[in-house]
């Protein structure tokens, strides 16, 4: 079984993954075509999915995380595994970005974010995600962009792409993520066990 790079392939099929990009941003809508119970996959950049519809199941190392509508995950660069269920497809929105993007966004709305007393930074290459009202009118909002006649300007695909790390770090409920991301900016380097 091959292992699939998840932001190539999905750049490699636009005719599946409705796509809109900016920089190395990337920015996809699909309903999932995966057909073996298993997939190995990996990408070099982190991942924001966000199940409109369906269920699957993420698993690293000995952990699982389900993911069913309505729900996000923080998807690290790096090596997993999806299972999919039988009789479930999965409609999801995915948002792809790399580690200076995140860093971008983090540093540029430090001074706004809940920063005092955060938990240990998970060690986890999956990292639930709370989704509260704002969230996910967010996600749903997005929706439309893909059946414009003409794609959104790439300012305002970035601007999204901010508003919605924004409003994730923003949310106490998420305060494990935002230790993580504190966490590498503090080391600005990726740490050797990686």
């Amino acid at each position: 079984m091959g292992m699939y790079n998840t932001y190539d392939f999905r750049v490699a099929h636009p005719d599946i993954f409705r796509q809109l990009s900016v920089k190395d941003l990337l920015f996809a809508y699909y309903k999932c075509p995966q057909i073996d119970r298993v997939v190995h996959l990996f990408s070099h950049c982190n991942e924001i999915p966000f199940t409109l519809s369906g269920k699957k199941i993420l698993h690293h190392r000995e952990k699982s995380w389900t993911l069913t509508e309505n729900t996000s995950l923080f998807v690290r660069k790096g090596a997993y595994s999806a299972e999919k269920y039988e009789s479930e497809g999965w409609e999801i929105l995915a948002f792809l970005f790399p580690d200076d993007f995140l860093l971008q966004v983090f540093r540029e709305y430090r001074l706004h974010l809940p920063l005092k007393n955060l938990p240990t930074p998970p060690e986890d290459i999956l990292i639930d995600i709370s989704i509260n009202e704002m969230t996910r009118t967010f996600f749903y909002s997005m929706v439309p962009y893909f059946s414009q006649q003409s794609p959104p300007s790439e300012i305002l695909l970035e601007l999204k792409f901010k508003e919605l790390l924004y409003n994730i770090f923003a949310d106490p409920c998420n305060a494990a993520l935002l230790a993580y991301v504190n966490s590498i900016a503090d080391q600005r380097k990726t740490p050797l066990w990686q």
